[in-house]
């Protein structure tokens, strides 16, 4: 099997390609399962931000639609407290 010097170089050669080749494809796969568990993480974190997205426009809308209740409260406040004062006025 072995007759020269040269045949254990090609046999050292070859088990050193093998065990890079192994070597690289134990990287690779590990590289992978990162990747993918960046890309999860990624889409979970996308997922959450629209909802707080849709949770402040949500707030948002409710708080426009207070402000206007509002408005419209107090003028009628502001009428009842100008007919309380034009009776008051009237009977004396």
């Amino acid at each position: 099997m072995l007759e020269t010097s040269q045949d254990l170089l090609y046999l050292i050669l070859s088990v050193s390609v093998l065990l890079l080749t192994v070597f690289l494809v134990w990287f690779m796969y590990y590289l992978i399962i990162i990747v993918k568990n960046i890309y999860i993480m990624v889409q979970k974190m996308k997922g959450r931000i629209n909802k707080l997205d849709e949770i402040i426009d949500l707030i948002k809308t409710k708080i426009e639609h207070s402000v206007s209740n509002l408005f419209l409260i107090g003028e009628g406040v502001k009428k009842l407290v100008q007919i309380i004062k034009e009776k008051k006025t009237d009977k004396l």
